[in-house]
């Protein structure tokens, strides 16, 4: 199941909005049939990069309990850094995951079929409980709940671009992608 709302939307991008809505279903069962089930996905569009931020920071905050004050500042900052340059974010949800949108650097229809797709793809790939459990172990890794060997995080990190070079060749599927 996947939900689509709307965050700090400036209103010359509502269209943007209307679309994610009138594809977000289908896209997810184009994933869906290519590249396997999906987790209940919440997709939140923002115009806002710092919002896009706080939205996944918090919610990888619900996750992993015992952070201190300080790490979590640090995380927010280095994930605002990255939000500006970045199309989407999917992070883990208690309930699956969440999926939020750049409307500023996703800016057209196509940006934001495209970048769904890609993000659906990623929530797939953290679906499975073992994939859940390894993400979760980074997560503490970093915010310096419970240190990582460096071997294993350096493995995660080559997992994690080996999900995104997938993710990416999986972007052609936006073009099957009918309104």
């Amino acid at each position: 199941m996947i939900t689509v709302s709307a965050d700090s939307i400036r209103t010359t991008d509502r269209h943007l909005v209307t679309h994610a809505q009138a594809i977000a279903p289908k896209a997810a069962a184009l994933v869906n049939s290519r590249v396997g089930s999906l987790p209940h996905v919440s997709l939140i569009l923002t115009a806002d990069p710092r919002r896009m931020a706080q939205l996944a920071c918090q919610t990888e905050f619900d996750l992993v309990t015992g952070v201190h004050a300080f790490d979590k500042f640090q995380a927010e900052r280095h994930t605002r850094r990255n939000a500006r340059d970045a199309s989407g974010v999917t992070v883990l949800a208690d309930s699956g995951a969440l999926v939020v949108i750049n409307t500023r650097m996703a800016r057209t229809t196509d940006d934001i079929t495209v970048t769904t797709v890609h993000e659906l793809v990623h929530t797939h790939q953290l679906k499975s409980p073992a994939a859940r459990e390894q993400h979760m172990a980074y997560l503490r890794h970093e915010l310096g709940v419970h240190k990582l060997p460096r071997r294993d995080v350096r493995e995660y990190e080559a997992l994690i671009d080996r999900r995104e070079t997938q993710a990416r060749k999986a972007e052609s599927l936006a073009t099957q992608i009918d309104l």
